[in-house]
């Protein structure tokens, strides 16, 4: 008879790789805008980085993207293109910051070891505790992390091809 018994640390290391899936997938959302500074601004690569990577918050990177995508005159439904995917990343945010940032314990439930998000939030006093992982939470916001990495490169994309056919040097 096979051992059906579930290996204890399974789902935590689902948590970490999901974790690792919203982590990495955000990043890449922000490398992508970045890149559109980047080139709205006619820097290269290396020394856009030195003044991008000190931007936190997702809404300043897109106000920098929003007062250049003026200065270089994109076209108005670009500008609302930019607009959507920054409404949908401010909610994004912080689903993708509950997650990240939370640090992961082990507990012993019902008998069973699951892992358990440390919840730590002030609202008027201080709240702490241990809550379940969240698993479909954590694939939705997955999820939204990988769709607003792919519409922040098409957006790059249609900012680099309006470049290009402003000025035939590339912009």
């Amino acid at each position: 008879m096979a051992d059906t018994k579930k290996d204890a640390f399974q789902d935590y290391r689902d948590y970490l790789m999901m974790v690792g899936d919203i982590a990495t997938h955000y990043a890449a959302f922000e490398r992508a805008i970045d890149r559109a500074i980047w080139r709205l601004a006619s820097v290269e690569e290396r020394l856009g980085s030195c003044i991008t990577t000190q931007i936190i918050a997702v809404g300043t990177r897109f106000k920098i993207l929003t007062a250049l995508m003026y200065e270089r005159e994109m076209p108005e439904s670009l500008h609302k293109e930019a607009a959507s995917i920054l409404e949908k990343a401010i909610k994004t945010s912080q689903f993708r910051n509950k997650f990240v940032h939370s640090p992961l314990e082990l507990a012993i439930v019902d008998g069973d070891l699951v892992p358990m998000r440390n919840h730590r939030v002030v609202d008027k006093v201080l709240k702490d505790e241990l809550v379940p992982y969240e698993k479909d939470d954590m694939q939705k916001t997955a999820a939204r992390c990988q769709e607003l990495k792919n519409e922040a490169l098409f957006l790059t994309q249609k900012i680099v091809a309006e470049l290009r056919r402003q000025s035939p040097s590339g912009g």
